[in-house]
């Protein structure tokens, strides 16, 4: 990497860590979305219904998150209620 991009990541950490800071002075509480590790993402150009990319949007939209944020927590959602099924058995 070179000096100046690590220049740019430094000054951006930087402002990060300050409004985290100005946050916390403010009494405001940053909430961790996900206590899942970050892992990496694909493109798979999946096609799914309509009503239910509205309904992901709309969860999305009401709980501030990202509509791909969103499709994660439900699809963790379902696979451990899945998984929890199959255990019972």
């Amino acid at each position: 990497m070179s000096q100046r991009r690590r220049n740019q990541r430094t000054r951006l950490d930087e402002e990060v860590a300050e409004e985290i800071e100005a946050a916390e002075a403010a009494g405001i509480d940053r909430q961790i979305q996900s206590t899942q590790p970050i892992q990496a993402r694909s493109k798979l150009g999946w096609s799914i219904r309509r009503d239910l990319k509205k309904a992901c949007q709309q969860i999305a939209l009401d709980d501030g998150m990202k509509d791909y944020e969103a499709l994660e927590m439900l699809l963790d959602e379902a696979l451990a209620a899945r998984t929890a099924t199959k255990v019972e058995k």
